[in-house]
């Protein structure tokens, strides 16, 4: 559903910049005198003139301009269900899980917990958990093998039924 989502704002997003730019022309146009662009708002604004509320198409453009409206509100209403792992089945066939987050608090107190790392925090898709670590020292070479060690050796201890990609950035004095 973010995907949708994402979807949607972007493509509003580009329509209004275009409508925008249109506006911007169209204004300029008709201050210079000159014939529109694109938008023939002189016929539209007959058309809007000679317009009643209760015409045909000025109802129809409401109910689509409401829908759409409609639409909008519900798909960010929707719930999207949390992002969880399922771990491997512990006891007589229980079904355990671990949500995004709690996967990120996770690995990133291991990735914390190796030498040198000052800061750590993570970002996890379905397979792939991203670890951004800042560290205090100016020689970095190792530190984003160990990290990822540790964090590998944490996410094993949980044991995943589906195997999670770690990627470690370790960011020092140096490089800021």
């Amino acid at each position: 559903m973010r995907t949708v989502n994402r979807l949607i704002a972007a493509v509003l997003a580009l329509g209004l910049i275009a409508a925008g730019l249109l506006s911007v022309a169209e204004v300029v146009l008709a201050t210079l005198g000159l014939a529109p662009l694109v938008v023939p708002y002189e016929s539209w604004l007959d058309t809007a003139r000679g317009s009643a509320y209760g015409d045909r198409w000025v109802i129809v453009a409401a109910i689509a301009l409401v829908a759409l409206g409609l639409v909008l509100i519900v798909l960010q209403l929707l719930r999207r269900p949390p992002l969880s792992y399922s771990l491997l089945n512990k006891h007589d066939g229980a079904e355990a899980q671990i949500d995004r987050r709690s996967l990120e608090q996770v690995a990133a107190r291991a990735a914390r917990d190796v030498d040198g790392v000052q800061k750590a925090r993570c970002r996890a898709t379905r397979s792939r958990l991203a670890v951004n670590a800042t560290t205090g020292r100016d020689e970095i070479i190792g530190l984003d093998d160990k990290i990822r060690a540790a964090v590998e050796d944490r996410l094993q201890a949980l044991e995943p039924a589906r195997a999670i990609t770690v990627a470690v950035k370790v960011q020092s004095p140096s490089a800021r």
